[in-house]
């Protein structure tokens, strides 16, 4: 199976509802805005940013494959990544788990869950290894079995691709937004003026007079 190319991405609501389901948020597209685009050969994409916090969120791409499907990456700011798999045809619950295996080449099976985050599209997180990251990038073939079928997947170009994604994570995890607000410590206390009135002790009491004709005081 190879990626067609395509025109302007067609899928960038998916990829933005896609990548905030990385993060475990569960929003809907319109939470995400887009703040840099990226592309690589026919994967198309960028990075997004949470428009309720205004942080950086993920860096995502998709392809769209000549079946129909669409496949996604999405790689967050703490560095999870997940895939992720849409097409028009497909009619999930939204919300619903399905067990699946996946597999690059000839390497070993790894369970894992399809969660329905729309109708359209449902997502797998991939575990944070670097074995799997480095299978992605320099394997040929993508499988994925569920239930009723088993879907396969040239990896074209996931090897600059996937590199591109974890490079923008990256750099987008460090521009943190200027804070308004200084350094975020209390500022220091006014140096106090001087005191006019000394340094507050009360004044001493004179000493007693010596009394006259030798009487003493009582």
């Amino acid at each position: 199976m190879r990626m067609k190319r395509t025109g302007p991405n067609p899928v960038g609501r998916l990829l933005a509802a896609f990548g905030l389901a990385a993060l475990g948020l569960g929003a809907s597209a319109g939470q995400a805005a887009e703040i840099a685009k990226l592309r690589v050969n026919n994967w198309q994409g960028g990075a997004f940013s949470n428009d309720k916090t205004g942080a950086f969120s993920h860096c995502a791409a998709s392809a769209r494959y000549q079946s129909g499907i669409t496949l996604l990456f999405s790689v967050t700011s703490e560095k999870a990544w997940s895939m992720g798999f849409s097409s028009p045809t497909w009619e999930f619950a939204p919300g619903t788990r399905y067990p699946v295996e996946y597999w690059v080449d000839d390497g070993p099976r790894i369970r894992g869950e399809a969660l329905a985050k729309t109708n359209k599209l449902a997502q797998v997180f991939l575990p944070a290894t670097d074995a799997l990251f480095v299978a992605f990038r320099n394997g040929q073939m993508l499988r994925v079995a569920a239930e009723r079928q088993t879907l396969a997947f040239r990896l074209t170009d996931t090897s600059e691709m996937l590199a591109t994604l974890l490079r923008c994570a990256n750099d987008f995890s460090r521009r943190a937004p200027p804070n308004p607000f200084g350094s975020g410590r209390p500022p220091s206390p006014p140096v106090a003026p001087p005191n006019p009135f000394g340094d507050g002790m009360p004044p001493k009491a004179p000493a007693p007079r010596p009394a006259q004709g030798g009487a003493q005081t009582i």
